[in-house]
């Protein structure tokens, strides 16, 4: 779907779910798009469905352990990961193993992250995509695991990939606040979320944000200054216009509410409203 504002995107993808609940796109997309609106649980439970009632094509069944690792449920992930080689042992469709690597960079230690990296299949999968993109995963990898310099290159390797428009936004974004740059973040967020530019960026379509949902953002999250950017992405206007709110809003540790943040936005954004 091309970018629309956030409610109509849904109301389009339950129509088609509507008429056609068993096709592997329709579901595909609306897993994506509850990821992207914040809702994981609601995201969770759509994939699971989806392994029961569409089709089991490989590129859907990915959906639910993206889903499960957005969420950080991790040794569900990777349950999840372990049932789709089974069933397809032989499988050469790289998003399984692009499935997996996400799965396995949102926390320590990297060791699996670091040997999907080795993998020929995934290395032409992303090189394909989005040339030089093993480097920068190793990159961030290495920031995790080794010396400050090898954190402030990490830094610096993803900033250069994101600002280039080599790699899709939002996962660069999530990997600097896992990182622990929150400034570099909300910068990089700041010059390449433009709803214009995240149209055109490799690999994954419009409105597609659900990185910055996942564990690897969570400082992220906490910075007021979240709301702010979700509310230039079109999702505040979603979450109070249809009382589907984010997960991360019960999130333990976050330092604001997120209604009334959103409702100080809002009437902020009216215009000759007093502020």
């Amino acid at each position: 779907l091309p970018a629309v504002p956030f409610k109509k995107r849904e109301e389009l993808l339950l129509k088609g779910l509507a008429i056609e609940p068993g096709t592997a796109s329709a579901n595909f997309d609306y897993i994506f798009f509850l990821l992207s609106a914040g809702r994981l649980d609601d995201a969770i439970a759509q994939g699971r469905a989806a392994w029961q009632f569409v089709p089991f094509t490989e590129w859907v069944a990915s959906c639910l352990p993206m889903a499960l690792a957005t969420a950080g449920r991790l040794d569900e992930a990777r349950d999840a990961i372990a049932e789709m080689n089974r069933k397809w042992p032989q499988s050469s469709d790289p998003g399984f193993k692009s499935a997996e690597f996400f799965v396995e960079t949102q926390k320590p230690p990297f060791t699996r992250a670091l040997a999907l990296l080795d993998d020929p299949d995934l290395q032409r999968f992303y090189e394909r995509g989005s040339p030089g993109q093993v480097k920068v995963w190793r990159a961030a990898i290495q920031g995790h695991i080794g010396s400050a310099q090898d954190k402030r290159i990490a830094v610096q390797t993803l900033e250069a990939a994101v600002n280039d428009g080599k790699i899709f936004a939002p996962f660069v974004i999530a990997a600097l606040s896992a990182l622990g740059d929150i400034d570099s973040a909300f910068r990089a967020a700041d010059r390449n979320l433009a709803s214009e530019k995240i149209q055109k960026m490799p690999g994954v379509g419009a409105q597609n944000y659900y990185p910055l949902f996942s564990t690897e953002a969570v400082e992220m999250r906490r910075d007021p200054r979240f709301m702010q950017l979700a509310q230039r992405l079109g999702l505040v206007d979603y979450w109070r216009s249809t009382g589907h709110w984010p997960d991360f809003c019960a999130e333990p540790g976050l330092p604001y509410d997120c209604k009334t943040v959103a409702a100080k936005l809002a009437a902020a954004a009216v215009p000759g409203a007093r502020h």
